[in-house]
């Protein structure tokens, strides 16, 4: 945020919650209750935005009993309480006329429209890709084919989408067995500016790419993966790779085998290349200028899975494998007060919490190998 303080989104067994932490990394407690909101249900949180004033909007998939998936999309206020001006008490659930449909970018135009990509089935019952606009209200915008909606190609995957400033969206689409490609839409949404790249699309040597970063000058930072980390830079309009970076406008990294998942890229104010991920673990790099790596954060351990959330009287701890010696867990308060800690011994433990008034609580699992921290909420 502008003061400095951040803003973790965090989605947990169709359960999200926000939590805002101050500039040294402690919870503010200023926010919402305690520091964090309550939860709200989601079947897959998949990005999140901050408008200029400072609101913030979450966005996602919601899995209807009419089997038909939406996009639901929530706002908070500045203290973290649902937008009650936006939707109806700060929700919005739009249908994406189609099931299994997935948000995988979210952007606010300045002229206050919220628009947001993904992928999902067109009306035919192909796999195509996504675009939806609002307005700043979370009414759909309908000059955006005529509904608010379109699926302006057929596509397998998209697994990135961001906004260029005139409101031009850039996607990535494909990969797995094949490369990927960028594609840019014109800004009505529903046709591909065939000015970019090769009639629209821009080839990129990488089979995920999962964030991108559209830069001042107008080049196209990419981050992807598929045995390594991977940064791609193209050139203004998508007519190439920028060989200026890397080697031939690619950088790769091997931090852990065929285990590497990169999930993230951001830009500091120095320029320097923010990358998180997966590595056997959580994996954090940084590269300069000249996209050599300076510093790489490695956190090896299990993933570690924490349910029902909301929990009434019994949380289990889920490692899917027997935990290393000398593994405990310890449940605190919002403010770090310490409530509860045990030594574990099983890959699925059973923790009494009925103890517990309702509220928000931090369960963390910890050994001399690794350090993991979830949020429930006791009912």
């Amino acid at each position: 945020m502008p003061d400095g303080k951040f803003i973790l989104t965090n989605g947990v067994t169709y359960n999200v919650s926000v939590v805002r932490y101050k500039q040294n990394g402690q919870i503010d407690s200023s926010y919402a209750n305690n520091g964090c909101t309550a939860s709200t249900p989601f079947a897959y949180l998949d990005c999140s935005a901050l408008q200029p004033d400072n609101k913030l909007l979450i966005s996602g998939s919601y899995d209807s009993i009419d089997g038909y998936s939406y996009t639901k999309l929530v706002r908070y206020t500045v203290n973290g309480e649902p937008d009650s001006t936006f939707g109806k008490d700060g929700f919005i659930y739009t249908s994406n006329g189609s099931p299994h449909s997935f948000v995988r970018g979210m952007a606010v135009m300045p002229d206050g429209r919220i628009v947001v990509g993904g992928i999902g089935y067109n009306p035919q019952g192909y796999s195509a890709a996504m675009l939806k606009r609002y307005m700043s209200d979370g009414s759909l915008d309908t000059t955006l084919n005529h509904t608010g909606l379109s699926y302006p190609f057929r596509a397998d995957y998209c697994r990135a989408a961001i906004w260029q400033p005139d409101g031009r969206a850039l996607l990535s689409i494909g990969g797995v067995l094949t490369d990927t490609y960028i594609c840019r839409m014109k800004d009505d949404g529903s046709s591909v500016d065939s000015s970019y790249g090769q009639n629209g699309f821009a080839h990129v040597p990488c089979e995920r790419i999962t964030s991108m970063i559209y830069l001042p000058d107008g080049r196209l930072l990419c981050g992807g993966y598929d045995t390594d980390f991977v940064l791609i830079r193209l050139l203004p309009n998508g007519l190439g790779l920028d060989s200026t970076f890397g080697k031939n406008g690619v950088v790769r990294t091997d931090v852990y085998g065929n285990n590497d998942v990169l999930s993230m890229i951001q830009l500091q104010q120095d320029n320097k290349i923010l990358v998180a991920g997966e590595s056997n673990g959580l994996t954090i790099l940084r590269y300069n200028q000249d996209a050599q790596v300076v510093a790489v954060i490695q956190r090896i351990g299990p993933k570690i899975d924490v349910y029902p959330n909301p929990v009434k009287n019994i949380i289990t701890i889920d490692f899917g494998q027997l935990p290393t010696a000398n593994c405990i867990y310890t449940i605190t308060n919002i403010d770090g007060r310490l409530l509860a800690s045990c030594a574990i011994h099983t890959s699925r433990e059973n923790v009494d919490v009925s103890y517990l008034p309702q509220g928000t609580y931090i369960i963390s699992v910890s050994s001399p190998f690794f350090s993991q921290s979830r949020l429930f909420t006791k009912q």
